[in-house]
This record gives C-alpha cells, sequence and structure tokens, in this order.
C-alpha cells in the first residue's frame, strides 16, 4: 500500500533541508507520496524551499494562518481517502529502507493501529537509553548507527503505550475509525498524539515499536523549552482528565520499561563494534 509522508513546517530551516535530503535519498516517490506543509513560518527561505521540490508525488501546500501541529496533520490526513499516512518531523533524519521495514511491521497484524521506530530522541523510543535524550553515540554516523540496529534487532515489534509523533505510522483505517487529531485542544502540538492513540486503544487498536529502524531526531526544532515546557503540562492535565486508567498504564510502562531488553542489546552490540577483539572468559 502506497504511504502519505505527512511533514507538517514551522520554521527550523537547517533541519528542515537535512530531513527532506534523508527522505529523498531513501524513500522511493514513484510509490509513495511526500506531503509538506508550510504553517505560515516567518523564515522566508522555507517557501522558496519547498516549492523548489514540487513534483509528481511531492505535494506542497501553503497555510494562509498559522493552524497548529495538529492543523497541518489533519489536512495531510485529508489528502488522501485510501493510503496510510507517516507523520515526521521536520527535526529528524531517516534512514535506509525506513519506510519499507515501518510498513512490513505495520502489516504484521490487523490490530496494530500505529508504528513508531527507534530513535535517540523519543522517550519510549530512545536509545541507547531509554527515555532519555540521547546524543549520536560517538563514533557513529546517523547511517552507520542505523545500520547496526538493523543488523542485530531482535525484531520483536513490541507493544507500546502510545506511539511518538516525530515518526509515527498510522494506518487509514485507524484514522477512519478514530478520526482526525483534536486540533482545537492541542493546537500547536504535544499530547495530541497521545490523545489520538488513546483512542485508538478503546477500539481495540495497538502500539507497536519497529525495533529494526532507527530514525535521528534532533528535538523540538520549532519550540523554544520554556513554550514546550508549558504545553507538555498543560497538555497532560487535560489527556489524564479525559483517559485517567490509560494515562497510569503509559506511567507504568515509563516506570518499568518492559522493553528494556531492546536497550540492552543494542548497548551490547555496541560495545562489541569498537573494533577490539572480545575473549569471553569462564570455567571449565
Amino acid at each position: 500500500m502506497a504511504v502519505d509522508i505527512i511533514v507538517p513546517i514551522y520554521n527550523a530551516y537547517d533541519d528542515l533541508k537535512k530531513c527532506i535530503e534523508s527522505v529523498l535519498r531513501y524513500t522511493s516517490l514513484a510509490e509513495n507520496r511526500l506531503i509538506l506543509i508550510n504553517d505560515c513560518s516567518s523564515d522566508m527561505r522555507i517557501a522558496p524551499y519547498i516549492d523548489s521540490l514540487k513534483q509528481k508525488n511531492i505535494i506542497v501546500h501553503h497555510n494562509e494562518r498559522n493552524v497548529g501541529f495538529s492543523g497541518n496533520v489533519n489536512y495531510g490526513f485529508a489528502q488522501s481517502s485510501e493510503n496510510d499516512v507517516l507523520l515526521l518531523n521536520t527535526d529528524t533524519i531517516v534512514t535506509g529502507d525506513w519506510l519499507k521495514k515501518i510498513s512490513r511491521c505495520a502489516a504484521a497484524d490487523s490490530q496494530i493501529g500505529t508504528v513508531t521506530p527507534l530513535s535517540n530522541s523519543a522517550t519510549i523510543c530512545s536509545i541507547p537509553e531509554f527515555c532519555k535524550d540521547n546524543p549520536l553515540p560517538k563514533g557513529y554516523t546517523v547511517d552507520s548507527f542505523g545500520a547496526l540496529v538493523e543488523k542485530y534487532s531482535l525484531h520483536r515489534y513490541p507493544e507500546i503505550s502510545v506511539g511518538v509523533g516525530f515518526c509515527m505510522y498510522i494506518k487509514r483505517e485507524v484514522i477512519e475509525k478514530v478520526g482526525d487529531f483534536d486540533a482545537e485542544t492541542f493546537q500547536r502540538g504535544y499530547g495530541e498524539e497521545n490523545d489520538f492513540c488513546n483512542r485508538a486503544l478503546i477500539l481495540g487498536y495497538r502500539h507497536v515499536l519497529c525495533d529494526d529502524t532507527f530514525i535521528y531526531h534532533s528535538g523540538t526544532a520549532s519550540f523554544i523549552p520554556s513554550e514546550k515546557k508549558k504545553l507538555i503540562e498543560a497538555h497532560d492535565a487535560i489527556l489524564k482528565q479525559r483517559y485517567p486508567s490509560l494515562m497510569e498504564r503509559n506511567t507504568l510502562f515509563y516506570t518499568t520499561n518492559p522493553i528494556a531488553d531492546i536497550s540492552q542489546n543494542i548497548r551490547l552490540r555496541m560495545a562489541l563494534d569498537n573494533g577490539k577483539k572480545c575473549f569471553i572468559f569462564g570455567s571449565a
């Protein structure tokens, strides 16, 4: 099935260029579509840059007013009535065969609603340290670390409590049943994907981790830290009021880390991938 890659854009020009260059390098746009949505960026370089990318299967849209992240996502949803979608932040860099691997994961079970890959900075999908904003490990490029993750993946596709919106695949049938993002409540961002994922959980869908795919995420390129903090606090309160039991479930996932073996495996492989000879000592 074809996939619509939705990229909401607000400033962050340098990150945007790196993101788009990686998508063009590693994605078949003969089969899939790239939807670029400029949310009234104040950086005057954004509009001409994305306009220069227009071609078959690359759709460019400029909002007349700023509608926020959720509004941009909903516009992207509406561009197709049949394709699955993948939400991609501008501060990401994708790696080899990323979309094929994520799509394969999504197709592994009919009850899978969303898929999120591994990243250095994606809360519950973060490696090598869980729930931390990790720098790219020393000695690796984005591509070489992505290759290590793929080579040594446990291929478990484990269930996670919610998807993470930096790079989140959503099946079209889930959008049809769950509906759009709640743009009125969450506006500029933070919490909208949790709200969507909780609604999907109520309908019986599962959210899974694509543990053979790594996507680099520099993190919050369009938000200043103080604004991010206020948004997170306000929107988290809304989520707890709407979904008390599911939010408790999410907190339990954070505190117990049921997917610890994935990070442990990656750390082991990094240690063995240091170019030095390794010896195992034991008694007979």
